[in-house]
């Protein structure tokens, strides 16, 4: 009899160690679930930030760029250099603008009122304007041709990458770092910082991160144009943590 109750009384020790036993087993593996959740779900926020940083990033130093080209109607017009009239009013161009002969070679242009004025004796022109180049200044005095004596060819629009707007973009980074996190998608709780590396190896960089949690970063390819109408390449490199 009291064989049979020492039995009874392992057999329901045993049951409440098992039951004991499951239950710390199950919440180890729902411990572990929502760690690894956790994780996984912080790994795609920051990834998601990147990719919100690197296109909001391309977005702020990308601008527009108008490729116009024009030439001297064969009518006897000659001389070292031509103004334009009206040119500049007909195609909407500021002073911002360079301007390249028939050889490719960049030559003196100024825009005033709604004329454009090109130093040199060439009779076909290609003009890029962008508010990224320098403005330019210059009253010479040239052959005026009028609407009748010219002819418009090509104009289009074409986004580029500029260095000014690389610049500019850094500059904002250091000035207006929440305005700017917030603008390009960076999700609440993470952060971001970026370098940019020039053609000929120069480096502008923002402050570098002490953070001891997982940095997610890409590197970008890109092409930018200078404020002389050259065309460079370099790399974007942005980092989130």
């Amino acid at each position: 009899m009291v064989l049979e109750s020492r039995i009874k009384k392992n057999k329901r020790g045993s049951q409440v160690e098992f039951v004991v036993s499951f239950i710390l087993f199950v919440t180890f593996i729902i411990f572990v679930y929502v760690l690894l959740s956790s994780k996984i779900d912080s790994g795609q926020s920051k990834r998601n930030s990147l990719d919100n940083a690197e296109a909001g990033i391309l977005n702020m130093i990308t601008d527009n760029l108008t490729v116009s080209s024009v030439s001297v109607n064969s009518g006897g017009n000659s001389g070292s250099c031509f103004t334009f009239t009206g040119l500049a009013s007909t195609l909407s161009l500021g002073n911002n603008l360079i301007a390249q002969d028939s050889s490719g070679a960049i030559v003196p242009a100024y825009s005033k009122n709604k004329d454009i004025t090109i130093v040199s004796p060439s009779t076909f022109f290609t003009i890029y304007y962008s508010p990224n180049f320098l403005q330019s200044s210059g009253n010479p005095t040239c052959t005026n041709l009028g609407k009748g004596e010219y002819i418009i060819g090509l104009s289009k629009n074409q986004s580029a990458i500029f260095e000014t707007k690389i610049t500019k973009a850094f500059a904002e980074y250091s000035v207006n770092y929440t305005i700017m996190k917030k603008s390009i998608g960076i999700f609440p709780g993470d952060e971001f910082g970026m370098k940019f590396t020039y053609q000929n190896g120069s480096i502008i960089k923002t402050p570098e991160t002490n953070s001891t949690v997982s940095i997610f970063a890409d590197s970008i390819p890109v092409q930018y144009v200078t404020q002389d109408l050259g065309i460079q390449f370099g790399h974007l490199e942005v980092e989130v943590w």
